[in-house]
């Protein structure tokens, strides 16, 4: 069973819905990743070996710093979990600051401009969706669900979040789902100059060659020709939702000038700058890297 099958058991989930607040919920999953890593002591080669790559820290602390912070990120994809919309609610409300965030995402929006947000492996992106979704930004993040079942089940619990009263609206875009167009329903979402939420950082098909932390790598995931394909004023920024103590965050985001020119590798500069901050929270690296050969 590999780190995130271990996260997504019958237990886990009992034990998250049954849990007596987000801290409880938080240790569980902390303790249950250490455990498997104690099981499985081979995976630190991979993340010894893409910080090496990368030029990053290979001292015990980072190591340990970094798998605190892996851990973490799936505390905050399995957060929704606990409680109902009140709570996660007031889990945003009180521990992430959007500020600079909302004004960047208003001021474009009352320009006409839809909103190509390109997110990274890094950090709490997980908690992106709900925080803007809480302050009635209407979002769609590009996602690829394993299952229908999973599908439903996420729109499902987006609707519940909507008729709360506490969340706007939350709709996807699914990769590979039967009978639909992803590129045409990316494109219907910033022509309403709404926000779409999606990777730079997924290899597709065209992906292309970027420089990162002095490596090359496959980025950009074809988000130029999205811009072009959409014909109307979008404005791409890179966002990403750091982690700034216990339990607290702050939401980066960085427009991109001229983002049709190069788009791929000025994403990737964008997001070196943040990784540099943070390198701990750089979940990216218990990956394997496709370097460019």
């Amino acid at each position: 069973m590999g780190l995130s099958e271990q996260f997504q058991t019958p237990a886990i989930f009992a034990a998250i819905q049954s849990s007596s607040s987000i801290e409880a919920v938080r240790d569980l999953i902390v303790q249950t990743g250490r455990n498997w890593f104690l099981e499985h002591p081979d995976q630190r080669s991979t993340i010894y070996k893409n910080a090496h790559s990368f030029g990053l820290p290979l001292d015990e602390t980072f190591i340990e710093d970094f798998s605190y912070n892996l851990f973490l990120h799936y505390f905050e994809k399995l957060l929704p979990l606990f409680g109902g919309a009140r709570e996660l609610s007031d889990f945003v409300q009180k521990n992430i600051d959007c500020s600079d965030a909302l004004a960047c995402i208003k001021d474009q929006r009352s320009r006409g401009n839809g909103l190509l947000l390109a997110g990274a492996h890094f950090g709490a992106v997980e908690l992106i969706v709900p925080a803007l979704a809480n302050n009635f930004i209407p979002v769609t993040p590009v996602l690829k669900f394993k299952t229908a079942g999973f599908s439903k089940a996420a729109r499902e619990r987006a609707q519940e979040m909507y008729k709360s009263g506490f969340f706007g609206e939350i709709d996807f875009v699914e990769i590979g789902k039967p009978d639909t167009i992803a590129a045409l329903d990316m494109a219907a979402v910033l022509r309403r100059q709404e926000c779409l939420l999606t990777m730079l950082d997924e290899k597709t098909d065209y992906s292309v060659p970027v420089t990162l932390l002095g490596k090359q790598v496959f980025g950009g995931a074809g988000l130029d020709r999205l811009v072009k394909f959409t014909r109307a004023n979008v404005t791409v920024a890179f966002i990403a939702m750091v982690r700034t103590g216990d339990l607290s965050y702050r939401i980066n985001i960085i427009p991109i000038d001229n983002c049709q020119e190069e788009l791929a590798q000025k994403l990737a500069t964008a997001s070196e700058q943040v990784i540099k901050k943070n390198p701990e929270q750089w979940y990216f690296l218990h990956e394997e890297v496709s370097f460019v050969t």
